[in-house]
């Protein structure tokens, strides 16, 4: 018998295989499809409960850069990799070792996911890992202000707490307690003088002081020293800033210590 015509279809066939509408990757199912570019050394499988240090950009159907992970020195974010959780990448994970590099779809979420697995880690891998780089954090910060203060000949007074009073100008209107609304106009910079956040005069932040979550630590901390009127500028170290997490939008990096120029418009009294 001539298998010839078989042989033909059987390769027809695996050669037809990851053509469909995403040429090159394999169907995950629930509309996910992943390829792997790169293969990690090591067998480490991403697991349910495990925590995945990954460097992801993510795109548009149309290539655009929707977001990436610029927290850290190397641009990478750790994460907790949860099996039942409806995220862009949750249903691809478990494809995946640590080292690997590759690109995921997701047509339900209409984006394209560009991720490298940097480590896999268990929960106490994962706690060593954060006390380790806590204290590296800490380290490099405190180099980088004593050098800042050097460089500037600065040797500002304590507020507490590690605060740094630059300039103060006293104001005349009525002190700032717990329960009085404010209004603040300020700026904050970064070391290098880079301005990431303001709130001009013309629309001024405010909010009830002493109220939880209003404003960071070291700016409510400011705040009660300051009478309506009055300006100041300050230096906070991350912990009384946006501590070793970094701000929620990604644009203050975890480790930071902020400069603030602070003008205090109006202390609503009720009097």
């Amino acid at each position: 018998m001539d298998y010839r015509p078989y042989t033909f279809l059987l390769c027809l066939a695996l050669l037809s295989c990851g053509q469909g509408k995403h040429p090159g990757y394999t169907d995950a199912g629930a509309q996910l499809f992943y390829k792997l570019h790169r293969f990690g050394d090591t067998e480490k499988k991403i697991k349910n409960g495990d925590y995945v240090k990954a460097v992801i950009q993510y795109t548009d159907s149309a290539g655009r850069l929707l977001q990436e992970t610029p927290n850290s020195p190397d641009g990478s974010t750790i994460f907790q990799y949860v099996a039942n959780h409806d995220l862009p990448l949750s249903g691809a994970l478990v494809y995946f070792s640590e080292g690997d590099s590759a690109s995921v779809i997701n047509e339900k979420w209409k984006i394209k996911a560009d991720i490298r697995i940097v480590k896999v880690m268990t929960k106490q891998e994962y706690e060593l890992e954060q006390k380790r780089m806590a204290e590296l954090g800490e380290l490099e910060e405190n180099r980088r202000l004593q050098r800042y203060l050097r460089e500037n000949g600065l040797r500002p007074d304590t507020l507490g707490n590690g605060a740094f009073l630059l300039e103060k100008e006293e104001g005349k209107g009525p002190g700032v307690k717990a329960g009085r609304k404010v209004l603040v106009s300020y700026k904050g910079f970064f070391l290098n003088g880079r301005c990431f956040d303001s709130a001009a005069v013309k629309h001024p932040l405010e909010f009830t002081y002493g109220a939880e979550g209003q404003v960071i630590e070291g700016l409510e901390l400011l705040l009660g020293t300051m009478r309506e009127g009055g300006k100041s500028k300050i230096i906070l170290p991350s912990h009384l800033a946006f501590g070793g997490q970094g701000s929620s939008t990604g644009i203050v990096p975890p480790f930071s210590t902020l400069i603030y120029e602070v003008e205090l418009l109006k202390v609503e009294t009720n009097e």
